[in-house]
């Protein structure tokens, strides 16, 4: 390494890694937030394709209670729970597992 002319310093550069680690951080918890966007809205669509699996499939239902209403009315409020806490806090885990609840769930609900 070439050292500075005698008598001068050389340039500061205390303040950059700050600015570089502040746009790295802004820029992946944009992508956090993306991600926990599309794991939502995808376990939503899964949702809708077993209801609407479900319609098609009405008589194979012995009744509506027989079937997975629970699963069907707690897998929304999981994933818009999960979604909520992902988006808002991308670092808290707790969010990130709810959308995997909910993405599981809605999967398990569209297989059976």
């Amino acid at each position: 390494m070439l050292a500075p002319p005698s008598g001068t310093t050389a340039p500061s550069t205390a303040s950059q890694p700050l600015h570089i680690v502040a746009l790295m951080t802004a820029r992946s918890e944009l992508r956090a937030v993306r991600l926990a966007w599309g794991i939502g809205l995808c376990s939503l669509g899964v949702l809708v394709a077993g209801l609407v699996l479900l319609a098609l499939d009405w008589k194979a239902i012995d009744s509506p209670g027989t079937g997975e209403l629970p699963l069907f009315l707690g897998t929304p409020i999981t994933g818009i729970l999960g979604l909520l806490i992902a988006t808002r806090r991308p670092r808290n885990p707790i969010g990130w597992l709810l959308l995997g609840i909910a993405a599981a769930d809605a999967s398990g609900l569209s297989v059976k």
